[in-house]
């Protein structure tokens, strides 16, 4: 699990420039240069993570469950795999060109800017740590790659903290 938890760690900080670049204008309009905001902002995000990773551990083993039912094992780490290679070869026609849009949930983007419009008349401590457990519902696929590799876990406490190790 070391390895795994490492790695997770390895990635994240190699991607950082990426979470800086999509949740940094938020980290400033919602913190600005406030240690205490900045504090509840990132535990707000940790809580928020460690639920989606405890989801995701909770789903490998139904997902494992329900392919050992049918006779296929392994079945949360076979589904990462597709769910993996797909997206990265997604990725790679995008860069040479095509157009691809990914299917959205409906109504995700109006319920996110509805929550966050919800928070933002609170104090700002607690404002902060709303918006970063907010952050889990943005549509980010660094976040969404972490919480799969959750799933392999097949376990809801290793899912959480393998998202622990992917928000250090």
């Amino acid at each position: 699990m070391w390895s795994v938890l490492s790695g997770v760690l390895l990635a994240s900080v190699l991607g950082s420039l990426h979470c800086a670049g999509m949740c940094g204008g938020i980290v400033v309009v919602v913190a600005g240069d406030s240690g205490a905001a900045n504090f509840a902002y990132n535990f707000g995000r940790l809580v928020s993570y460690m639920l989606v990773g405890a989801i995701a551990g909770y789903f490998g083993v139904m997902l494992d469950l329900g392919g050992d039912a049918v006779g296929i094992s392994h079945m949360a780490i076979v589904t990462a795999g597709v769910v993996m290679l797909g997206y990265g070869t997604l990725q790679l026609l995008r860069v040479a060109g095509m157009q691809i849009t990914l299917p959205s949930v409906p109504g995700m983007s109006k319920m996110y800017g509805a929550s966050f419009a919800k928070v933002q008349h609170r104090g700002p401590i607690t404002r902060a740590f709303l918006v970063g457990i907010l952050t889990a519902l943005l549509p980010c696929g660094w976040l969404y790659l972490f919480a799969i590799n959750a799933a392999t876990t097949q376990d809801p406490l290793a899912g959480a903290l393998i998202m622990i190790f992917f928000w250090m």
